[in-house]
């Protein structure tokens, strides 16, 4: 007589109990894992304040990497900056982010996440979605008609208009405009370009909640003790 045994139940049942009696210490995932599970959850908008204009990053794609000696990761992000002033775009660009950043654990929680984010280098990426108002069209945009029909619009126009009007705030920030530079406007959105990456710690949407309903995620939820990066791999190391 031939038993009829679930065997997926009967290996959950083997593997609870290695787990338990310490037979099985850690798990891992790979680099490439990982980057399929951050792809599902992009891309992401942050605002970010931005003097007399609106200010969006777009998080477009995100990889990491797992160098072998290293307890950390390797994070890219490429990001799409767009600079709107009085519902007109007026720079637009690609940056590539680089920086680290450590796994943590929250057992109440069960909750995996980022933290100690730290960013290492922008760079500014010349391709076809650059774009920087020339000087006309942008003095065009931000002079009221009346004035424009009366003075002509000059720079000098502009920055006095800038001085009285509602634009007070951002004279310093709209003259960087005139100097046709697209590096020292990302240079001047670099502290909040990496505000913006350090709030990734933060967004519910880039941390991940382990799931109960599946048995490896509720293996760990009930045994795990840290998620630590080690050997080029993330590792899932469970509590004895």
């Amino acid at each position: 007589m031939a038993l009829n045994l679930d065997k997926t139940s009967i290996r959950q049942w083997l593997i609870r109990w290695m787990v338990k009696l310490g037979r099985v210490k850690s798990v891992t995932m790979s680099a490439d894992e990982i980057n399929a599970l951050l792809g599902e959850n992009l891309p992401e908008t942050f605002n970010i304040p931005v003097p007399g204009a609106k200010g969006e990053v777009i998080v477009q794609t995100a990889k990491i990497s797992m160098p072998p000696l290293a307890d950390h990761f390797v994070i890219h992000l490429f990001c799409a900056l767009n600079i709107d002033s009085v519902a007109n775009p007026i720079y637009r660009a690609h940056v590539d982010i680089e920086g680290v950043a450590w796994p943590a654990y929250n057992r109440e929680n069960k909750q995996i996440f980022l933290t100690d984010i730290k960013v290492g280098k922008m760079t500014l990426i010349q391709d076809e979605y650059s774009l920087l108002k020339d000087t006309r069209q942008l003095m065009n945009s931000l002079v009221p008609e009346p004035i424009r029909s009366v003075f002509g619009v000059t720079v000098k126009t502009t920055l006095n208009v800038l001085s009285r009007g509602i634009y007070k705030d951002a004279k310093q920030y709209l003259s960087l405009y005139m100097l046709n530079n697209k590096q020292k406007i990302l240079d001047y959105h670099k502290p909040d370009l990496e505000k913006v990456v350090k709030r990734l710690s933060d967004d519910a949407e880039l941390n991940y909640y382990l799931d109960e309903h599946n048995f490896e995620e509720q293996l760990f939820a009930e045994f795990g003790k840290a998620v630590i990066v080690k050997n080029g791999e993330l590792q899932f190391i469970f509590r004895h």
